[in-house]
C-alpha cells in the first residue's frame, strides 16, 4: 500500500462493502476538520505495515473528540488495502477480559476463538493471535476504542503486540481519553513500555471557532455563540446541530444532555424501547439479544433507531451501539430507577443460562439488581475467567466484589475468595491490602483447623512481607509455617516451605543451611512429584554455592534453568537469570552479563514485568562497576519510573543510581543512598545492605570525612552472613583499611583484589581490578597507594568521568605538598566541542550509518531503552533535529576524521 492524498480517498458510502456509517455524511465529518495530519499519519502507520514493520499509535482526545470518527474514516480510507478489526474496551463495572480481542475473535480465526472459549492461558491465546496476523496476505489494522477502560489482559496484549509490533504486518490503533489517564493510571504504565522507536503519540485537539462556525454555515445555521456552547468538542457540535436539523424547537440545547434526548424524545414506543434497552448495556449489545427480549418489534424498532442516527451497527451487523458513549450515558440518566431495574432484570434473564455470555456483563446487571446469590457466582465466575486470561486486576476486582457479598457464606468459601483476592492483587501491587487478605484467609483456616492451608497462607503472608523489605517478620511467618507443616502428613506445601526456607538462608549469606534445606527440598519434591519445587530448590542451592565461589555452583543454575524452561515455569526461569547475574557478576562479568542480557530478553518476551525491573537494576549495577556511569545512571532512572514496584524490586536500581550520581559528581547522590539504605537494613541482607555502606563510605571519603566512611560502615554490624559473599563484603571492609583501622584478620573473608590490597600489594590489586573489567576500583585502589601511583588514579577516574575522585586525589595532593600531579588525559567527553561521551560518540556512528535503534541494541549489546536514551541524548547535545541533521553536524565538525568502527561487547 502507498500513502494516497487525503482528498482522493473515498468515503465509506462509496467503499465497496463498507457499512454506510450515519456520521460520515458530508456535514458529519467534524473529525477530518483540522485533522488533516493525524490522518495522514495514520495511513502513513499502514503503509508501514503493509512492508512487514508495522508500528503503534496511541490517539488520544477527550470524550467526544472525534477519534472514532478518524478512525471511521481510516477504515474507509484503506479499504482494499488493508483489514481492518474492530474492537472496544467497556465501561462495566468489572471490564470483560480481553474484550477488543473477543470482538474481533470471529475475523481472526477458529483457532483463537477456540482458545477464547476454552478459556486458554494468556501464553496461548497471544501466541494463536500472533499466527493469524502474520498469516494475511493484507496488513491488518487493529483498532482498540477506549484503553482507558481496559482490563488487565488487554493491558498485557497490548504490551505484548506493542513490543512486536515492528516483526508484524500490523498497525495497532489505541484510542483514549488523556484527560482520565493520569500518572497512576494502569495504561500510564504500558504506555511507557511501548518502545518509541515503533510507538507514534497523537493527540486530538478541540476545534477551532473558525471549524465550528464552518459546520454551522453548511447546516444552514448562524449561530455566534455555538463554539462557546460546545467548547469545541465535535460531538456536542454534532448533536447541537443534529437536534436544530430535526426541527428542534427552543433554540440551541444547553448541554448534551438535552441535545441527545431532543431527538431520543421524538422516537416511537418501541424504538425508544430498543434505544433504553441498549443504553444501560455499556459497549455495544447484540441485536439477537434485543430481539428475544422485544420480540415481533424487534426488527422494525431497530431499522428505526438505525435510520435516525441513534444506533449504529458492529460486528457486520450483529451488534448494535450508541455513535458516542456521552450519548448512552446520557440517554440512560434519563431513565427512573423502576425503569431501570426492569431493563437490567430483562437482559439478566435472558442471558443467564446461555453458553458463552461474558460473566462480567451479567455481574453488571446482578450489581444493579442487587441479587447477592447472583453476583457471588458470577463474581466468581468472571474472576476465574479473568485470571486464567492474565487479566489479574479485573479479577482481583471481581473477588472483591465476590467477598462484599459473601458475609454469610460458610468460613471455608470466604477464606478461599481472600486467598484467591490476596493472590490476583498481589501480582499487581504487593502492599498492604494484599497483606491484610492473606490474613483474613489465615484467620479463617485456622479456625477451620486446615493445617496445610494454614502452612499455605504463612509462607504466602512470609513472601509478601518480604518484598515489602520486612526480613525479621518475614522470617518468623515462615518459621510458623515449617512448624505447621511439620505436624502432619508430607504435602506438596511442606516442599514448598523448605524450599522457601533455603532461599532465605541463601539471602542471608547463610551457605551451609542453605544446602541443606535445598537438599530436603530436593527430597520432597522428587517424592510427591512436586518439579516447580525442585527447580526452585536447585536455583537456591546454585546460587549459595555461586556467592561462595564454590565449584559446580553454575552447573546447578543450568540445571534449574533447563527445567523451568522444559516445564514452562516462566518465573523460575526468570529468577536463574537473575541469581546468576547478582551473585556471578564480580566472579565472572562475561558469564554474568551474558545471563543478564538473555534474562532480559527472555522476561519482555513473557511480560514479566517485574522480574524485568528487578533485573535491569542489577544489569545497571554492572555498568556501574564497568566504568560507564552515564549508562548506570539511565537504566536506574528508568526503572525507578516505574509505578507500584515493591521495595526489594526498587533497590537494585536506587543503589545503581546514587553511586554513578555520587560518581559523576550529581546533586544529592547521599539522599538516594540514604534513602536506600534505609530501605534496605530492615531485610537483614547483606546483599542488599553492603552496595550502601560501600557507597556511603565511598561518599564520606570524597568529603574528607574520616568520621564518615566508619559511621557507614556500622550498618554491617551483627548482620548475618555478612562475611559469606566476598566481594560485597570486600567492598565495605576495605574502605576500614583504608581509614588505618587493622583488617588484617577478615582478609580471609574478602575478595583476591581487596585482600592484596589490605597486604598493601597495590599494584597487584589494581591489576585485578583491571582485568576483572572495573575500573573505578582499579584507580581507587591506586589512590590509596603511593604518591607516584595517584598519577595513575587520576588518569583511570578521567576516562570514566569521575569527577569528583579527581578533585578529592588532587586536593590530598596538594595537602601532602605533591607538586606536579597531572590532570591526566580528557575523557572522551572532553574531547570534542558537544561533550559526547564515548558510547555516545560509538551511537552516533551507528546512527550515521543508518542504524535503527534495534540494531544498534543489537551491535553494542544494551537494551533497547538505554539505546533510546543515548540517541536522545547524542541529538540533545549535537541540537539536532533528527538523524540526518545529526550526520550533518557530525560531518560539518569532523568528528569522526578517523573513520574508526564501534566496539560490539561480546556476551
Amino acid at each position: 500500500m502507498t500513502a494516497r492524498s487525503l482528498h482522493a480517498v473515498p468515503t465509506a458510502a462509496r467503499v465497496k462493502g463498507a457499512a454506510v456509517k450515519p456520521d460520515l455524511a458530508p456535514k458529519r465529518i467534524p473529525a477530518l476538520l483540522e485533522r488533516e495530519h493525524v490522518c495522514q499519519q495514520l495511513l502513513d502507520t499502514v503503509s508501514r505495515a503493509s512492508e512487514g514493520s508495522g508500528a503503534c499509535v496511541l490517539l488520544g482526545g477527550e470524550a467526544g473528540v472525534g477519534k472514532t470518527s478518524v478512525l471511521t474514516w481510516l477504515e474507509a480510507a484503506v479499504a482494499g488495502d488493508a483489514r481492518v478489526l474492530w474492537g472496544a474496551c467497556e465501561a462495566l463495572d468489572t471490564p470483560r477480559p480481553m474484550g477488543p480481542l473477543h470482538d474481533m475473535a470471529h475475523e481472526l480465526g477458529a483457532s483463537l476463538i477456540g482458545l477464547l472459549r476454552a478459556g486458554a492461558t494468556q501464553a496461548a491465546v497471544f501466541d494463536a493471535l500472533i499466527e493469524s496476523l502474520r498469516g494475511e496476505a493484507l496488513p491488518t489494522v487493529l483498532l482498540f476504542e477506549d484503553v482507558h477502560w481496559a482490563d488487565h489482559g488487554t493491558l498485557d496484549l497490548i504490551r505484548f503486540l506493542g513490543r512486536r509490533v515492528t516483526r508484524l504486518p500490523v498497525a495497532l490503533v489505541l484510542t483514549y481519553r488523556n484527560d482520565e489517564v493520569g500518572n497512576t493510571h494502569p495504561l500510564r504504565a504500558v504506555m511507557g513500555d511501548l518502545p518509541t522507536q515503533s510507538t507514534l503519540r497523537v493527540s486530538l485537539d478541540l476545534l477551532s471557532p473558525s471549524a465550528v462556525a464552518s459546520l454551522a454555515a453548511k447546516a444552514g445555521v448562524s449561530l455566534a455563540t455555538l463554539h462557546a456552547i460546545t467548547g469545541g468538542n465535535p460531538m456536542f457540535v454534532t448533536e447541537v446541530l443534529a437536534g436544530l436539523e430535526s426541527g428542534h424547537a427552543g433554540g440551541v440545547p444547553q448541554t448534551i444532555r438535552d441535545a441527545v434526548l431532543a431527538r431520543a424524545n421524538r422516537l416511537p414506543i418501541a424504538p425508544r424501547e430498543a434505544l433504553d434497552l441498549a443504553s444501560v448495556v455499556p459497549g455495544k449489545i447484540e441485536r439477537a439479544l434485543v430481539a428475544r427480549i422485544l420480540g415481533e418489534p424487534a426488527e422494525a424498532a431497530i431499522t428505526d433507531c438505525l435510520t435516525r442516527g441513534l444506533l449504529i451497527e458492529t460486528e457486520g451487523g450483529e451488534a448494535l451501539m450508541f455513535r458516542h458513549e456521552l450519548a448512552r450515558l446520557a440517554t440512560e440518566a434519563a431513565l427512573s430507577n423502576q425503569a431501570k431495574h426492569g431493563l437490567h432484570q430483562r437482559l439478566l434473564d435472558a442471558q443467564i443460562d446461555r453458553p458463552g455470555v461474558s460473566a462480567a456483563r451479567l455481574m453488571h446487571h446482578a450489581l444493579f439488581l442487587g441479587d447477592t446469590a447472583k453476583v457471588l457466582a458470577l463474581a466468581k465466575r468472571a474472576a476465574e475467567d479473568a485470571a486464567k486470561l492474565g487479566a489479574h486486576r479485573e479479577a482481583a476486582l471481581n473477588f472483591a466484589t465476590a467477598l462484599g457479598v459473601a458475609d454469610a457464606e460458610p468460613d471455608p468459601v470466604r477464606a478461599e475468595l481472600y486467598e484467591s483476592f490476596s493472590y490476583e492483587h498481589g501480582l499487581i501491587a504487593v502492599d498492604e491490602t494484599a497483606i491484610t487478605a492473606r490474613e483474613h484467609a489465615l484467620a479463617l483456616w485456622r479456625k477451620c483447623g486446615n493445617h496445610e492451608k494454614v502452612g499455605l497462607n504463612l509462607r504466602w503472608l512470609s513472601r509478601l512481607v518480604w518484598y515489602g523489605a520486612d526480613g525479621s517478620k518475614a522470617e518468623r511467618l515462615l518459621d510458623e509455617a515449617i512448624a505447621v507443616l511439620q505436624n502432619i502428613a508430607p504435602c506438596a506445601e511442606a516442599a514448598w516451605a523448605s524450599s522457601v526456607r533455603s532461599q532465605r538462608y541463601m539471602l542471608h549469606g547463610q551457605v551451609d543451611e542453605a544446602i541443606q534445606w535445598g537438599e530436603r527440598a530436593l527430597t520432597l519434591a522428587t517424592d510427591l512429584n512436586v518439579p516447580e519445587v525442585r527447580v526452585h530448590a536447585l536455583n537456591n542451592i546454585g546460587s549459595a554455592m555461586l556467592m561462595s565461589g564454590q565449584d559446580g555452583a553454575l552447573t546447578r543454575m543450568e540445571e534449574s534453568l533447563r527445567l523451568a524452561l522444559a516445564g514452562g515455569f516462566h518465573e523460575q526461569a526468570a529468577r536463574v537469570y537473575t541469581n546468576v547475574a547478582v551473585y556471578g557478576e564480580r566472579w565472572n562479568f562475561a558469564v554474568a552479563e551474558a545471563y543478564a542480557l538473555e534474562g532480559l530478553k527472555f522476561d519482555r518476551s513473557h511480560d514479566l514485568d517485574s522480574w524485568t525491573h528487578y533485573l535491569a537494576g542489577v544489569l545497571a549495577q554492572m555498568r556501574l562497576h564497568q566504568g560507564e556511569l552515564e549508562e548506570a545512571e539511565a537504566i536506574a532512572r528508568d526503572v525507578l519510573q516505574q509505578p507500584q514496584l515493591a521495595t526489594v524490586m526498587r533497590l537494585p536500581a536506587l543503589g545503581a543510581l546514587g553511586h554513578a550520581q555520587l560518581r559523576l559528581g550529581r546533586a544529592d547522590s547521599d539522599t538516594q543512598l540514604a534513602e536506600g539504605l534505609a530501605l534496605a537494613r530492615p531485610t537483614r541482607e547483606a546483599e542488599r545492605i553492603c552496595p550502601f555502606v560501600a557507597a556511603l563510605a565511598e561518599s564520606a571519603w570524597l568529603r574528607d570525612d574520616v568520621g564518615g566512611v566508619e559511621a557507614a560502615l556500622t550498618a554491617l554490624e551483627g548482620l548475618p552472613g555478612a562475611k559469606t559473599n566476598p566481594w560485597d563484603f570486600g567492598d565495605c571492609v576495605v574502605w576500614r583499611h583504608r581509614m588505618g583501622a587493622d583488617c588484617s584478620a577478615l582478609i580471609a573473608h574478602v575478595a583476591p583484589p581487596h585482600a592484596a590490597e589490605m597486604r598493601g600489594k597495590i599494584k597487584e590489586a589494581a591489576t585485578l581490578w583491571t582485568a576483572m573489567g572495573d575500573p573505578h576500583s582499579a584507580a581507587m585502589a591506586l589512590a590509596h597507594g603511593s604518591q607516584a601511583q595517584w598519577h595513575e588514579a587520576i588518569e583511570i577516574f578521567a576516562t570514566i568521568g569521575a569527577e569528583p575522585a579527581i578533585t578529592r586525589l588532587r586536593n590530598r595532593a596538594r595537602a601532602a605538598g605533591v607538586r606536579g600531579l597531572r590532570r591526566g588525559p580528557y575523557a572522551k567527553s572532553k574531547q570534542n566541542e558537544f561533550a559526547l561521551t564515548a558510547k555516545e560518540l560509538d551511537v552516533l556512528r551507528l546512527v550515521i550509518a543508518g542504524k535503527t535503534n534495534v540494531e544498534i541494541s543489537e551491535i553494542l549489546v544494551r537494551s533497547h531503552r538505554t539505546v533510546e536514551h543515548h540517541v536522545s541524548s547524542v541529538l540533545a547535545k549535537l541540537n539536532a533535529r533528527n538523524r540526518a541533521d545529526a550526520a550533518l553536524i557530525a560531518a560539518d565538525k569532523k568528528l569522526f576524521a578517523d573513520a574508526t568502527q564501534p566496539e560490539t561487547r561480546a556476551e
